[in-house]
């Protein structure tokens, strides 16, 4: 899947907005992004998660809840699923 610029323009708004509710920085909000709509299902995810320390299943309720929020504000016309993977798409290191 290819992304337009303004897709990838609005997943840069999506990360700016969970570093400003989380207050974190912008390595650990794209981790939590990636954790949050990472499925398990990525070649990256089965190869390299456990080598890393990424359990997509760390990430607190109240995060998963401010990035929830966050991608509806955000990704606005995309159902949940749709802007998990364009997001998953921009920020996985395949």
């Amino acid at each position: 899947m290819r992304l337009s610029s303004e897709q990838r323009g609005r997943i840069e708004r999506l990360i700016d907005t969970v570093m400003v509710k989380t207050s974190i920085g912008r390595d650990e909000a794209v981790e939590a992004l990636h954790k949050y709509v990472c499925e398990g299902s990525c070649d990256w995810y089965k190869r390299n998660s456990r080598k890393v320390g990424f359990d997509r299943l760390s990430l607190r309720d109240e995060q998963r809840a401010t990035i929830e929020e966050s991608v509806n504000q955000v990704m606005l016309g995309l159902t949940i699923d749709e802007a998990k993977r364009r997001i998953h798409v921009y920020i996985c290191k395949r």
